[in-house]
């Protein structure tokens, strides 16, 4: 189709759309029309050609579908134009972008309420910037508020709109923590619809907060199937498919995406975690990296290749990097401290997890209700040989994150107590609780275990070979017998 502008003389606007069906197989003309309207009237433009290309495409609108389509979000055009503006700006980065895209699109939707204050699409749409805020780290109390007051507002103006209670179910989510709660709004909402693609695409994700990837995975999958082409569905499976270990199918759903949307920067991020944990290639992980230069900022790599670096051995970058958290005391002597019981260096150890405990017990002492000071001071704790106090660290940043609760984020700290238990040299320990973190859905296997520098002392642990029997695929197996002719 085509748009032509045009503003008269006395400030009326007009628009010209020229409108063309085609087939592609036959190159055939099925049905055109031009409009030539005022733009006010451009609501009805967009109506009347939905409903013609519908049905010159042999599809039949039932009654609550044609009203859908005719069905008017505001009739105030400026207001409209602001809307739109705000679906541009949250979906910059099909959803996943920064906190920033979030901030403006709250602007623009809040000048189209301001427009008009029955314009229920937008007060909807505005809720969920400000969820989506607060998921991105802006905690102000009054973000929080205004999330949940405009999705109330939301449900007085259209009390049996599902797609209130969807956004409903995202405050839930993104503001109180709270996937459990969003499952049940989800659920409730559309209970008389379950196979409605809104309520498949939102609960997988709430379904994977609390550990259910292999649901997830099967409604994704059909929301795939209906629309195989979209990239932010093949992501998202791709995700769901890394945490199940289907690493053959995350590999090549990840190639789709980044065949049909090279620019789209988070694909890299998890291909290259995809060979990590399905091969403990770190060549295959550099290679996806430097597929992305000339696509994506190449800048946000740095960490990554330090990363790799001091993997096989090189720790020069690594603590260079350290060095850039001067400003931040806490991780820098913990970072460095961690840094040395990678290299084997105790002593060294010892002396930065000692400097870094003063900063550690005082963000304890203001931050008691979340996981990060307990699993940081319990880290340091370990290199300073306070066992007890370690472990019981260790523990309560998993009791703060449960696994049904914030299946994303308890892994991790699973992981550290993990580093706890090597730290103390706890043997049996570590190994029981390695094992549970192999029998968890989550993107990370044994290959990665093998290549890891945080993990090597496990490998000499009596009975990591029984681990490796269970539990390793056959790349893990062939990594475990290269350590193995090393080691004679």
């Amino acid at each position: 189709g085509t748009i032509r502008w045009q503003e008269n003389a006395d400030s009326e606007k007009r628009v010209r759309i020229g409108v063309h069906l085609i087939n592609v197989k036959q190159d055939v003309s099925i049905w055109s029309k031009t409009y030539d309207t005022v733009i006010t009237e451009v609501f009805s433009v967009q109506s009347d050609i939905a409903e013609n290309v519908t049905k010159q495409m042999g599809i039949k609108l039932n009654v609550i579908e044609r009203k859908k389509v005719w069905e008017r979000y505001t009739t105030n055009q400026q207001a409209y134009d602001f809307y739109l503006q705000g679906r541009k700006f949250s979906g910059l980065h099909g959803g996943f972008g920064p906190l920033r895209d979030f901030q403006l699109s709250a602007e623009m939707h809040e000048k189209a309420i301001a427009l008009d204050s029955n314009f229920s699409t937008a007060f909807a749409a505005l809720s969920l910037a400000y969820s989506m805020q607060w998921d991105r780290g802006n905690h102000i109390d009054s973000i929080k508020v205004r999330a949940l007051a405009m999705v109330q507002k939301v449900l007085e103006l259209k009390p049996d709109w599902k797609y209130g209670g969807l956004v409903l179910a995202r405050y839930y989510y993104h503001c109180e923590d709270n996937p459990q709660k969003a499952l049940e709004v989800l659920n409730e909402t559309y209970r008389d619809n379950l196979d409605d693609l809104n309520y498949l695409s939102q609960s997988q994700i709430f379904l994977r907060q609390i550990g259910n990837w292999d649901e997830a995975y099967k409604r994704k999958q059909i929301v795939l199937e209906r629309y195989p082409n979209n990239i932010y569905n093949m992501f998202d499976q791709g995700q769901n498919c890394l945490y199940l270990r289907k690493y053959e199918e995350a590999e090549m759903l990840f190639d789709k995406v980044i065949e049909m949307q090279p620019d789209f920067s988070n694909v890299y991020w998890r291909k290259l975690r995809l060979y990590i944990n399905w091969m403990g290639d770190i060549d295959k992980a550099r290679d996806v990296i430097y597929q992305s230069y000339g696509k994506v900022d190449s800048t946000q790599w740095q960490s990554t290749l330090n990363m790799y670096d001091m993997w096989e051995g090189n720790y020069e970058s690594s603590m260079a990097e350290i060095k850039s958290y001067a400003d931040d005391s806490l991780a820098y002597y913990l970072n460095a401290g961690h840094l040395y019981h990678r290299m084997r260096k105790p002593d060294i150890m010892q002396a930065y997890f000692d400097s870094a405990l003063v900063h550690a017990e005082s963000y304890l002492k203001n931050n008691p209700d979340i996981p990060k000071p307990h699993y940081r001071i319990g880290l340091i704790y370990a290199g300073l040989g306070r066992k007890d106090e370690a472990i019981k660290e260790g523990k309560k940043a998993i009791e703060l994150a449960p696994y049904e609760k914030d299946a994303w984020n308890n892994f991790a700290y699973l992981d550290y107590l993990l580093q706890i238990y090597i730290i103390l040299d706890e043997k049996e320990k570590a190994l029981k609780q390695l094992e549970q973190m192999l029998t968890i859905q989550y993107d990370f296997s044994l290959p990665h275990v093998l290549i890891d520098p945080d993990y090597t002392p496990m490998l000499d642990y009596p009975g990591f070979d029984k681990i490796v029997d269970k539990y390793g695929n056959k790349y893990a197996k062939a990594l475990w017998q290269k350590h193995l002719s090393k080691a004679n």
